[in-house]
């Protein structure tokens, strides 16, 4: 065990008991501070273990908060689509996501219809389906013309690369 971890060790006892969280007798500081002076760092891990053990059995035991039986605002009832919401809380990038990214849309390939542009050169791309996207960030030189055909993809982290035709990409987000 290295001199940093050691410290690391010692310190975050000190902390965590000097921090209110869990109520010290006396008799139990007194042992923590006599860790302190261990030369050897497994027997001062050891002792600082022997130390906080007895600090878990001085603290009285905790009373588990009641359940409450009252839901939170702009819940649904069981049964709802809200309990729906409900079940698909929390499961992004989880396996259950995996499940439903695997049967979800990856890419769409469709013809520019419209072609605007923001103040800065971002493009705003109008495209057959209805659909509109925007550019992210303005490049140099991004050649893309109405009737041309585009595909846009999943990318990483939930984001999109619209792919034109001169084999040129650009990260874009759905307005409409």
């Amino acid at each position: 065990m290295n001199r940093a971890m050691c410290y690391a060790l010692t310190y975050g006892v000190l902390i965590e008991l000097a921090s209110g969280f869990v109520p010290v007798c006396a008799q139990s500081m007194q042992d923590v501070r006599a860790c302190k002076t261990e030369a050897d760092p497994a027997r001062r891990l050891s002792c600082y273990d022997h130390a906080a053990g007895r600090v878990e059995t001085a603290s009285p035991p905790t009373a588990p908060a009641p359940a409450s039986s009252i839901a939170p605002a702009g819940s649904a009832p069981a049964g709802t689509k809200g309990a729906s919401d409900a079940a698909e809380f929390g499961v992004s990038g989880g396996p259950i996501d995996a499940k439903r990214q695997a049967t979800a849309t990856q890419q769409i390939t469709a013809v520019v219809t419209a072609l605007k542009f923001k103040p800065r050169g971002e493009f705003i791309v109008t495209l057959d389906s209805g659909e509109v996207w925007a550019q992210n960030e303005a490049v140099a030189y991004f050649p893309l013309n109405v009737g041309d055909k585009v595909q846009i993809i999943r990318a990483a982290l939930g984001s999109y690369m619209l792919l034109a035709p001169s084999k040129r990409s650009a990260k874009v987000t759905r307005l409409r």
